[in-house]
């Protein structure tokens, strides 16, 4: 994989969920919707952001470097990662999502993107079983080994 596929592929993961964010920082705005705040919201949003875009950004290099391929559509793995942050977690990708929109959350105090997190959540349930069948299909009793062995969310300990 070239540079250019590189930075297409790192820019194509985080790159759809910014217009999302400011359109629902620009509703919270325009209707004036109720914001919260508590001590630790900027710290702890940002931490939490930070957190889950590193669990992106690892992950898809780790899928480029082990998989030969990216979580882009386009450029699929040519092989099951399971080096990395998948020796821990299956969805790392997806665990990033959920912690950058909940630091997102906090950092702005809004609610809206606090209530998006339960419909990505809910969406993320139904998506993570298809790619999951998917995924069988693809590397066989392979993905079906390392299904058992390393959680989909909360690594081990």
């Amino acid at each position: 994989m070239n540079s250019k596929t590189i930075i297409h592929t790192f820019l194509a993961t985080i790159w759809y969920a910014v217009p999302i964010l400011i359109s629902l920082l620009y509703a919270d705005f325009f209707f004036g919707l109720p914001k919260f705040s508590f001590v630790f919201d900027f710290p702890l949003g940002l931490f939490f952001a930070v957190v889950g875009l590193f669990l992106i950004f690892k992950s898809t290099s780790d899928l480029i470097k082990y998989g030969r391929g990216s979580p882009h559509p386009y450029y699929p793995t040519k092989f099951l990662v399971k080096q990395g942050i998948y020796k821990h977690l299956r969805h790392p990708i997806y665990l990033g999502w959920l912690f950058a929109t909940l630091g997102a959350a906090l950092f702005f105090g809004s609610f809206l993107i606090l209530e998006s997190l339960l419909i990505i959540i809910a969406v993320l349930f139904f998506y993570v079983r298809a790619e999951e069948k998917n995924l069988e299909k693809k590397f066989g009793k392979s993905f079906v080994e390392y299904k058992k062995k390393v959680p989909a969310w909360i690594p081990k300990i």
